[in-house]
């Protein structure tokens, strides 16, 4: 059982250490099948993953490829969405907006639309003046 316990905990950090090189492959595995059904799923939920281990490059890159690779998959929308958040969290402040900005222009009736706003409004008046 100990045993078991270290290599687990030991094959999780060499995955972690690793991470941007395996899931750099990955975007470009999933690109290379953009014609499979599972395709846009696995980037957007790439860029889920590496939000949550707040590796927010690989998230970024995961997400954008996802939109600009798959315009119409039902989650584009929170996949723009969260490029925005992304850029928020790295204090990108202008890069924030325009794509909250893009966000609302793209899906005005989205029910993240009026939050959208209100994040621009908060940066532009707190950061951006």
């Amino acid at each position: 059982m100990k045993k078991t316990v270290i290599v687990i905990i030991l094959f999780l950090i060499v995955c972690y250490v690793f991470y941007d090189v395996i899931a750099l492959w990955f975007e470009g595995f999933a690109l290379r099948h953009k014609d499979s059904f599972w395709a846009p799923a696995a980037l957007y939920k790439l860029g889920g993953l590496s939000m949550f281990i707040l590796k927010y490059d690989i998230a970024l890159s995961s997400y954008t490829k996802a939109v600009d690779a798959f315009p119409v998959y039902s989650l584009s929308d929170e996949a723009m969405y969260k490029i925005a958040l992304i850029y928020e969290k790295q204090k990108r402040w202008k890069d924030a907006v325009a794509h909250y900005k893009k966000f609302v222009r793209k899906y005005p009736k989205h029910a993240w639309a009026p939050k959208a706003d209100e994040k621009v409004e908060k940066i532009e008046g707190i950061y951006l003046q």
